[in-house]
């Protein structure tokens, strides 16, 4: 961890439950926990199902939601391919805590988090660009993105299972850039 980086904040998410939660740095243990959250998101084809050996290998790369009880309900992964270019991956929360918030504070703690190295670009690809767009990211052309960090997430996709790469590589995927405002 950084100096001057916090490790714990907690919000109070949603209007649904107003349950306090921690967004803190992922740990070590952490690690099957968020593999879980991934392959209980596997509907969506823009999340890579990562196994929990990778997830500890790049462990330092995830931030995570955890309710009071510890339990970890929500993960994203920032990325730094390039130092001065950050991609959000693998945002999702557990399907029982959806629609409470918890989506929107960690993208804004993982946009933050980015913010304070002051990347040239913030990138992600998605399968569901407007609520992405109501949190700040703008789309952007497949040309705008430098070939490296197209090869790069490649590479990621390729550290999930097999059958899941048309699904993950095709689709109605967006790539889309943070444009700087809430």
């Amino acid at each position: 961890m950084n100096h001057g980086e916090h490790r714990h904040l907690t919000i109070v998410p949603g209007p649904r439950t107003g349950r306090p939660v921690t967004i803190e740095r992922a740990i070590e243990r952490d690690a099957r926990s968020i593999a879980r959250v991934l392959r209980a998101n596997a509907a969506v084809r823009s999340v890579v199902l990562l196994s929990s050996g990778v997830i500890r290998r790049h462990i330092d790369e995830f931030i995570v939601i955890r309710e009071p009880g510890r339990a970890l309900v929500a993960c994203a992964q920032l990325r730094w391919p390039r130092p001065n270019v950050a991609e959000l991956a693998g945002v999702a929360v557990h399907p029982a805590r959806q629609g409470e918030g918890l989506g929107r504070a960690l993208v804004r703690a993982c946009v933050e988090r980015a913010m304070r190295r002051n990347p040239r670009l913030l990138w992600l690809v998605t399968s569901r660009p407007a609520w992405l767009e109501r949190l700040g990211f703008e789309r952007m052309p497949l040309g705008s993105v430098p070939m490296l960090m197209l090869l790069d997430r490649l590479r990621l996709m390729t550290h999930q299972s097999w059958t899941r790469w048309p699904g993950t590589l095709g689709g109605p995927h967006v790539l889309m850039r943070w444009s700087g405002g809430w």
